[in-house]
This record gives structure tokens, C-alpha cells and sequence, in this order.
């Protein structure tokens, strides 16, 4: 991504950006302390993981720090994905390694 000032950003040449909208509910009897959307990815036909880009859409506004028990929360996860890239999910883990828990959705 081209970032062309401190507010706006571009997608480069052959790539686009998608915006997806998740929530978190935290049924546990402890925070949640990270970002919710932390190791969400993107997933393409070729089987590339794609993490979220460190950026966010003022008209999206994107996840805030931390869920506490019993609460739900929502955000928006912008993705700089190759243009011609198909889709195929997305899939949310509560952490980096293999073992955490995760979640795919078809798409």
C-alpha cells in the first residue's frame, strides 16, 4: 500500500483492498486482552494466508483493544490482497500457533 499523505492511503498497481466485518463475543470469565482481530487473515484460492495491513477506513472504524468477559464487539479489518486473487475464506485464531483455537469461514 502507498500511503499518499498521514490520512490517505492507495493499493499499489495489481493489488485491491477488502474490508471485512467480524465480531467478537467473549463468553469467558476472563479479557479477552488483545486485539480482537489480531490473527485474523484472509485465505485465496492458492491457500495464502493474508494478514490484516495496519491500516483502517475512518467510514470503518476498526477494532478497539481488548473484550471483556461476557461482552461483544465489533470491527472492520482492511486486507491489501493481489488483484487477481480469489478469495475462497477467512479464519480467526486466538493465537499465532498451530495449536490455538480457530475459526474458518467459507466464503
Amino acid at each position: 500500500i502507498r500511503a499518499l499523505s498521514n490520512v490517505l492511503a492507495r493499493p499499489l498497481d495489481g493489488e485491491r483492498c477488502v474490508v471485512v466485518h467480524t465480531e467478537l463475543t467473549n463468553e469467558g470469565t476472563e479479557q479477552f486482552g488483545m486485539l480482537p482481530d489480531l490473527y485474523l487473515a484472509v485465505v485465496t484460492a492458492d491457500g495464502d494466508a493474508i494478514r490484516k495491513a495496519p491500516v483502517s477506513l475512518s467510514s470503518r472504524p476498526p477494532y478497539r483493544m481488548g473484550v471483556r468477559s461476557g461482552s461483544t464487539l465489533d470491527g472492520n479489518s482492511v486486507f491489501v490482497v493481489p488483484q487477481d486473487a480469489r478469495l475462497t475464506s477467512v479464519r480467526w485464531a486466538a493465537g499465532p500457533a498451530a495449536e490455538d483455537p480457530a475459526v474458518t469461514w467459507e466464503l
